[in-house]
């Protein structure tokens, strides 16, 4: 189920995705000849088989939800938007350099999905929706599938209530991306499409990016975790058990130079299996993307993380994390320290979870406030500094040939010497 291997390792992803593309592809290709008629026959057969068009947005909403959770997720809210707030306050500040600035511009029209199939994660609503209102964002929309019975969760619902958001559209999977891409006779066209999803959804994303903006490639779930000897095995087991818990595509692997902390940590895994209800889609995931991986010492542990680029990366050493952190490259989100488990970042630490995966943050960045804005550099030369430049600009532009370039400089100087 959770085997130790020895290193080398090499960590092979998800495969199959041939036949992902080859479905996707179809899917946006129906979405942009046919619009709605099209997001109705997928969403017939994947999700409900009595849905109409007229399903497609969602109503007026007055969700109903537990009392005692509506503090929770106000809670919740408010630790993301700080958060945010102190983002765009770094992002904000003002550069200006040889008469050149630039401003922030947010996008007009965010689409965020949410994921609704295993389970609806309001949260990832929240992780999305919150960094696009703090951006300024001015139409926030959001899709998210419905259920066998045509029903969205009341979380999903109150977290749009709560956060203002006037317009959901029950559609999901790849005809949702394709839709808010294209735009449908019902779903607005966007600028930025945002949030977590299947594989289907995020191989929507990357083959539509381009006609639309996208956050980042944020699919199945991913932890490495880097332990010694110093780590509790226990917590480490259900750490590994958490993520592979979003479903049979995610991967969970535990690196350590300690061959006893390996075998400790494969003892608590099969133990928390045999003793759990509903662990079926846990074990598919293990079996799949899981393992154990013994390293010589713990800079090979990081050297082997750094090939594999984690979305969730969790340091459980003994040593100050310090030491280490400059030996990582790449990796979605770091947790250090014993008591910084990756559920804390999922639901309550305040950066987003929204999270590069499949080793795309070798280049991708998490979901922040920064998704949703335009940087624009604004250049303003006085007359002065533009006769400074004018000669060196002129060579410049002629050595590559261009000579429109260059007239457009040597006009102005003209028109100078001659008033």
């Amino acid at each position: 189920m959770l085997s130790i291997k020895k290193y080398p390792f090499k960590y092979k992803g998800n495969k199959n995705e041939k036949g992902v593309k080859r479905v996707v592809e179809r899917i946006i290709r129906d979405v942009s000849k046919r619009g709605d008629d099209a997001i109705v026959y997928w969403t017939r057969k994947f999700d409900c088989p009595e849905f109409k068009r007229e399903d497609i947005i969602v109503g007026e909403f007055k969700p109903h939800i537990e009392p005692e959770m509506e503090p929770l997720i106000n809670n919740l809210i408010k630790r993301i938007e700080d958060f945010a707030k102190a983002q765009i306050q770094g992002i904000k500040k003002k550069i200006e350099l040889n008469s050149c600035s630039q401003i922030f511009i947010p996008v007009q029209r965010a689409g965020i999905y949410v994921p609704s199939g295993k389970a609806p994660l309001f949260s990832s609503l929240l992780m999305s929706a919150v960094p696009a209102k703090v951006a300024g964002v001015e139409e926030v929309y959001i899709t998210t599938p419905p259920d066998k019975e045509n029903r969205i969760s009341p979380y999903i619902l109150f977290c749009a209530k709560i956060l203002g958001i006037k317009k959901i559209f029950k559609v999901g999977g790849a005809q949702a991306i394709a839709g808010m891409a294209f735009g449908t006779e019902t779903i607005p066209k966007v600028d930025i499409i945002a949030g977590a999803g299947n594989k289907y959804v995020q191989k929507a994303k990357k083959l539509l990016f381009g006609t639309v903006g996208i956050d980042t490639i944020a699919g199945p779930s991913e932890i490495v975790i880097i332990a010694d000897d110093h780590a509790n095995p226990e917590f480490l087991a259900w750490d590994l058990l958490s993520q592979a818990e979003h479903g049979e595509d995610s991967m969970a692997i535990l690196i350590t130079p300690s061959s006893n902390l390996a075998k400790n940590v494969k003892r608590y895994v099969e133990n928390i299996i045999s003793s759990f209800p509903k662990m079926e889609p846990i074990k598919k995931a293990l079996k799949k993307n899981g393992g154990i991986i013994l390293v010589k010492d713990l800079e090979e542990a990081f050297s082997l993380s750094n090939e594999i680029a984690p979305e969730h990366l969790s340091l459980q050493i003994k040593e100050p994390e310090e030491k280490w952190l400059n030996l990582i490259k790449n990796a979605g989100a770091i947790f250090t320290g014993d008591y910084s488990p990756v559920t804390i970042g999922d639901y309550w630490a305040g950066p987003s979870h929204i999270l590069p995966t499949g080793g795309t943050c070798r280049f991708l960045s998490l979901l922040s406030v920064r998704t949703f804005l335009k940087e624009i550099s604004i250049i303003s030369f006085e007359k002065e500094e533009f006769l400074k430049a004018m000669d060196n600009v002129i060579a410049l532009s002629e050595k590559e040939g261009l000579f429109a370039h260059a007239e457009s400089i040597r006009v102005r100087g003209k028109y100078e010497r001659n008033k």
